[in-house]
């Protein structure tokens, strides 16, 4: 009953006393946030590991850039092409100041890794390509800099990044510069090296993958990381916290010993008052992966699901709840984000083509591979082209160019399934009949369908009242035709 009270008191103290409470605010975004940078209370940058780039203007988050417009617009010119940005993902962002920064990009199926650097409103391509998944990025001013990650780090001296030779070579995670003299890096397996001159291992008190750290200065820091590790590091001396959660911690920032917060897994926020952490009321049960706190009464996290909170007395604009994902950010192929490569859609169609009552997408394309997303529910999609046989041929349309510009759904065949016709160029008109569990067969041939239009739209209707859908069909030349 006493320990109950305690943390009563707490979450008081972090909200109705201090006048400063989380409040979950609107997103430009449902993708899943990565890490974030905050320059002051009017700027700040957080990048998606699918790609995207938002920005802080003081007013509103909003999306800057992303690396299909990247790779699409500014790196024709790279040697491996710009598939190579297009399919990547962002796994950290570090602003220099308001005008320059850097961004971690990872390729792992093209094992490509490289780092973008930001000048002026402008991203461009790091011509030093980095033979290694960079997970963090640290600076402590425009000179000098770190990033770390799979089985090693760099260093960044005289416009240079150049390989750093550590007495282990782990999955780093995070580092943090306090000076040219203390440096810190963590990792795996409890992992914690200090430069003071000379790289040393400490003895860390758990064997826990360490993630994130914070310092208040070279003597006092704090380490967080899986099943609620919090370390607290106080003049060479390392003490593990009291556990307050089992959930993993992914960051943790500190204003001062007796104000900091940590956030972590299903949306664990953390917060410590200068004796003891203490768990504040879920917000949300998306994962929070990074923390920013600006001052003691402004602070932001982002993560999962597009989420964004803002630490405020002023709850304008926040939401009372988080809605739920939206398709179009949140499609996977792999492990990239498929809307990222799909670059030529003529139509788009909504049906449920597999019968589980839950909305598909059929993406036509006017020269790639078409797509059928099937909704796994909670706005996640399965790219199941295909394994349905709705692809397309591409040796088709490369060399005969049947160009396809949209689709109807509805049951043709009178089966009690959803069945497609793709419409299009001359020749491209195509009936593909579901089976009922979103497998589908070519029935073209014989089903009597026009093959001398260029149809670029179109309309279905029961004209004469018979039970069969019938097709209104636009040609691109003037003229209209009606398929019954």
């Amino acid at each position: 009953m006493i320990r109950k009270t305690m943390v009563m008191s707490l979450l008081f103290l972090f909200s109705t006393a201090m006048g400063q409470t989380w409040h979950i605010v609107q997103s430009p975004t449902h993708q899943n946030f990565a890490r974030m940078d905050m320059v002051n209370d009017s700027l700040g940058w957080a990048v998606s590991y699918d790609g995207l780039v938002i920005q802080f203007d003081g007013y509103s988050w909003y999306i800057s850039d992303s690396l299909s417009q990247l790779g699409l617009h500014r790196y024709q010119g790279l040697e491996r092409g710009a598939k190579q940005l297009t399919d990547a993902d962002l796994n950290d962002i570090e602003m220099v100041d308001e005008s320059h920064g850097w961004v971690a990009l990872n390729n792992i199926d093209l094992d490509f890794h490289a780092l973008l650097s930001f000048d002026n409103d402008l991203w461009s391509a790091q011509p030093v390509i980095l033979p290694l998944k960079v997970r963090d990025i640290d600076f402590l001013n425009s000179s000098f800099g770190m990033a770390v990650g799979d089985d090693g780090a760099y260093e960044y001296t005289n416009g240079e990044w150049r390989p750093i030779y550590l007495p282990v070579n782990v999955d780093f995670r995070s580092v943090k510069i306090l000076s040219r003299k203390h440096i810190f890096l963590v990792g795996e397996n409890g992992t914690v090296l200090q430069y003071d001159g000379t790289w040393q291992l400490l003895d860390f008190p758990s064997k826990d993958l360490v993630r994130n750290m914070d310092f208040l200065n070279p003597e006092l820091g704090w380490f967080v990381g899986n099943n609620g590790t919090i370390i607290r590091y106080d003049h060479g001396v390392l003490t593990r916290e009291s556990n307050v959660t089992n959930e993993h911690l992914w960051a943790v920032d500190m204003i001062s010993d007796s104000l900091g917060f940590a956030v972590g897994k299903n949306g664990v926020i953390l917060a410590y008052d200068g004796n003891q952490w203490v768990k504040l009321e879920q917000l949300t049960d998306a994962d929070l992966h990074d923390i920013e706190m600006l001052d003691a009464e402004n602070g932001w996290i982002v993560g999962a699901w597009g989420n964004i909170l803002h630490f405020t007395s002023d709850p304008q604009g926040t939401l009372s709840s988080y809605p739920k994902f939206l398709f179009y950010d949140q499609i996977h192929a792999g492990s990239g984000n498929l809307m990222d490569r799909i670059d030529d859609i003529e139509g788009v169609t909504v049906a449920d083509f597999n019968g589980d009552t839950l909305p598909d997408i059929y993406l036509t394309g006017y020269l790639k591979l078409n797509h059928l997303l099937i909704n796994q529910g909670e706005g996640y999609y399965l790219d199941y082209s295909i394994e349905s046989g709705t692809g397309g041929s591409i040796e088709t349309r490369s060399t005969e160019q049947k160009f396809e510009r949209g689709s109807f759904a509805a049951d043709f065949d009178r089966d009690g399934d959803v069945d497609i016709m793709v419409i299009g160029n001359i020749g491209a008109t195509r009936l593909l009949t579901n089976d009922g569990s979103a497998i589908f067969r070519d029935k073209t041939a014989g089903a009597g369908l026009p093959d001398n239009l260029d149809i670029i739209n179109g309309s279905l209707l029961d004209c004469n009242q018979d039970g069969y859908p019938d097709c209104v069909e636009s040609d691109q030349f003037g003229s209209f035709d009606l398929n019954k």
